[in-house]
């Protein structure tokens, strides 16, 4: 594309002694821009010279006392050819102005990049599009919520990124604290967790001297964790819904749960079209919705009833589900009855059936760590182990009669104690 630059002396407009001043002008895509030329380099002219200023071949004819005229813009012509021919294949993505600012040597003022901006770029461009999680994703989300009420509470919505520093962080962090918003510490240290890698990246990349985040954490005190009891378990099975018959479903989806390990999403995502069933038993096969790591084992057979007991079920055959859909909400507020009709010392959550499933496994001493990775769905990366061998059919056979034992063990035996019970 055609580019040309120009020396042109413009009227002057309140100056000393009505010297006119030489500008640059450049042309280039249909557009102009042009700058004044330092004193320094072309000195001011009268109206008087003006008038031996030839603007067709851009010099002063009188080559003794305009000398110093004719050769900076002799110097400025060469200095925009050779800028067009060494630049010749990326002269496309220049503007007049950027031709304009290398000839006078001009430094472009360097634009504010604002805190609020390139965090929210950082979340679309590199975390949204990333291999990550669905959920770890929508927490950096949530995190970055979090962080944008801060900077509109603090009236700091146009600082800049270079401009936050150790005092804003800490502010920040005592935000989450705060009883107006409310938050755990172990909620407002997850919320840092989420905030830490975008100035981490930004002070890697030396777009930031420092890292304001640097030693800035919450301490919390961790939360043990509460546990279905084999007890609880074989309560739960034998348990009995003649006065609450709305009951039985949420039970058997917690026994689902807890024969398997598939977490809320996982079991009614996956359709009952996909059950691989084989003369060695039926067996399951997906990728977790969390991580995208494939979770595979056969099923028990506590979970081949409880797939033969709906088969038939309206919502099952519309739906093709494992069993009939219910609200995440739902499930939890209804174990909560459950837990208390079994007489368990905790409330009960989907949560406490995928960790019971993992008690499960420990039990029956199963510590081939890649049958458990597969078994739970966990990650194998950095586990040399994984690139030779694989949890194949055979190994995850063994496991379901080693599972098969332990679960009817739990529920066979509160028979027993019952039949007693009723014989004394």
């Amino acid at each position: 594309m055609k580019t040309s630059i120009k020396i042109h002396w413009p009227k002057p407009k309140r100056t000393k002694e009505g010297l006119y001043q030489a500008y640059l002008r450049t042309i280039y895509k249909g557009k102009k821009c042009e700058a004044k030329v330092k004193e320094e380099y072309l000195k001011p002219i009268t109206e008087e010279d003006l008038l031996l200023w030839d603007s067709a071949v851009q010099r002063f004819p009188n080559q003794i006392r305009f000398k110093q005229h004719n050769d900076y813009i002799a110097e400025l012509e060469n200095k925009h050819a050779d800028t067009i021919y060494r630049e010749r294949d990326s002269i496309q993505f220049e503007t007049a102005q950027s031709i304009r600012n290398k000839l006078l040597n001009r430094m472009p003022m360097a634009k504010k990049i604002l805190l609020i901006d390139a965090y929210d770029h950082f979340i679309n461009k590199s975390i949204l599009p990333s291999a990550k999680a669905a959920g770890t994703k929508r927490n950096y989300v949530k995190s970055f919520n979090h962080f944008k009420e801060f900077l509109n509470k603090e009236s700091l919505t146009k600082i800049g990124l270079s401009e936050f520093d150790r005092k804003h962080a800490n502010a920040f962090k005592d935000y989450l604290l705060s009883n107006k918003l409310g938050l755990m510490a172990v909620s407002a240290h997850s919320v840092l967790k989420n905030v830490k890698p975008f100035f981490t990246r930004k002070f890697d990349n030396d777009e930031i001297q420092k890292n304001p985040f640097n030693k800035v954490f919450v301490k919390f005190e961790p939360t043990e964790k509460s546990d279905i009891t084999e007890k609880d378990f074989a309560a739960l099975y034998h348990l009995k819904f003649t006065e609450y018959p709305n009951l039985e479903l949420y039970r058997d989806i917690f026994l689902f749960m807890s024969c398997t390990g598939m977490i809320y999403q996982d079991l009614f995502a996956y359709k009952r079209s996909q059950l691989i069933k084989t003369d060695k038993g039926t067996k399951i096969s997906f990728k977790r919705m969390k991580s995208g790591i494939l979770c595979e084992q056969f099923t028990v057979n506590i979970i081949e009833d409880l797939l033969t007991k709906y088969e038939n079920d309206p919502h099952v055959q519309i739906e093709d589900g494992l069993i009939p859909k219910r609200g995440l909400n739902e499930i939890n507020k209804n174990l909560k009855l459950l837990s208390l009709m079994v007489g368990s010392k905790y409330p009960w959550t989907t949560y406490h059936a995928r960790r019971f499933f993992s008690e499960a496994i420990s039990d029956v001493e199963i510590a081939d760590p890649i049958v458990v990775s597969r078994l739970m769905g966990h990650s194998t990366h950095g586990n040399v182990l994984a690139r030779y061998r694989k949890a194949k059919d055979k190994k995850l056979r063994r496991v379901r009669k080693k599972l098969n034992r332990y679960f009817s063990k739990l529920v066979e035996q509160r028979d027993q104690n019952e039949s007693k019970l009723g014989a004394a």
